[in-house]
């Protein structure tokens, strides 16, 4: 979608070769010359104030240093330029539920929840930001909005959390309460998007 947008000015990048790649192969599917290379978020290999807009979903959560790969973002974009990002949300439903099972369930009711984010949430150190420290990371940038989204994972939707099979959460399939949570909670949501102003 976005090189259908502008595909001249479309750059982007991926830690993994192989990731570049396939992304490569389908962007010359649909017509396009990609521009996609091997780098590091927390190094970006470009100058300062090359981007109109940056967009990352559900990807520096993953990084050893989001903060750093966040003042990248800020660094590559031009004067006004906007940062549309989605990290993972703590406190979240599906944090609840994997707090529950691997801590309390366990007997382990003090294990803090960066460590259940980190080890069993998707990769190792997977992190979870609250809103207040999503805005400190945002600090420089001229203005920051956030919103938090439930997840399908929040929701027991579709495929996600195949890998936490179990009784329990075939019940909880079934018997989640999906229009309340929605009414309700929509604060607790794992997705936290962030919209912010260079």
């Amino acid at each position: 979608e976005w090189a259908r947008h502008d595909p001249r000015r479309l750059f982007g990048i991926d830690i993994t070769a192989k990731s570049v790649e396939l992304t490569e192969q389908k962007l010359r599917l649909f017509g396009f010359q990609p521009q996609v290379r091997v780098a590091d978020a927390e190094d970006l290999p470009f100058g300062d104030a090359t981007f109109d807009i940056v967009y990352s979903w559900g990807v520096l959560h993953h990084t050893p240093e989001t903060e750093r790969a966040i003042r990248e973002v800020r660094r590559v974009l031009r004067p006004g330029g906007r940062a549309s990002i989605m990290i993972y949300h703590h406190p979240s439903l599906i944090g609840w539920m994997l707090w529950t099972r691997y801590g309390l369930c366990a007997g382990k009711p003090l294990t803090p929840w960066s460590r259940i984010y980190c080890e069993k949430l998707e990769s190792p150190g997977t992190k979870a930001y609250s809103v207040a420290a999503a805005k400190e990371m945002f600090g420089d940038f001229s203005s920051v909005t956030t919103m938090t989204v439930l997840s399908p994972g929040d929701m027991l939707e579709g495929a996600a959390g195949q890998r936490h099979q179990g009784t329990m959460l075939t019940v909880a399939r079934r018997l989640w309460p999906r229009g309340f949570l929605r009414r309700y909670f929509s604060s607790c949501g794992l997705f936290l998007l962030i919209e912010a102003r260079a």
